[in-house]
């Protein structure tokens, strides 16, 4: 009940915000961001390891683009300016990752957001027609759920939403 509560609530506040449950992950509010004329594109989502053992995002891949990476901002200590910079796997903790004797009991789970300005994948080599699309079936690859096929939303430049609510997912 409670979990349904939170799909609800999700769904209630971002209209096309969708959440897949695939074994212990919870993948929600996937758009991406394909802009017309550009080289690279970008995707967002949030994932959530509701189980105690966390899982790590090893690559994404989508027919939309030659590749895709994984990207974080980091801030140049030298500088104090933000830089993008690719990561190569990417930790999602589980509730109990980070806990300490008692405190494991009161464990949550912590989202794992990628936002503009923060975490995001990147959708390198555009193909032609990707910004027309309203929306790309992502494969997320993790060190323990596998592949993940995950359908994206586009987004618009201003960040509204592109494409009907749709909400597909595959385990393979």
């Amino acid at each position: 009940m409670k979990k349904t509560l939170t799909i609800l609530a999700l769904g209630a506040s971002v209209a096309f915000a969708c959440t897949k449950t695939v074994g212990t992950l919870e993948i929600a509010n996937s758009t991406f961001l394909a802009l017309k004329g550009a080289v690279n594109g970008s995707a967002y989502l949030t994932i959530t390891q509701t189980g105690d053992a966390g899982d790590k995002l090893l690559r994404a891949h989508c027919d939309a683009s030659e590749r895709m990476e994984i990207h974080d901002h980091i801030t140049d200590p030298a500088t104090k300016a933000k830089k993008m910079v690719e990561i190569k796997s990417l930790d999602i903790p589980g509730k109990k990752d980070g806990c300490w004797l008692f405190t494991c009991w009161f464990a949550k789970s912590q989202p794992v957001e990628f936002v503009k300005g923060g975490k995001h994948l990147m959708l390198m080599g555009l193909k032609p027609g990707a910004s027309e699309l309203k929306e790309v079936n992502v494969t997320l690859v993790f060190e323990k759920a596998g592949d993940v096929v995950i359908t994206f939303n586009a987004e618009n430049a201003d960040g509204t939403n592109a494409a009907s609510a749709t909400c597909e997912h595959h385990k393979h």
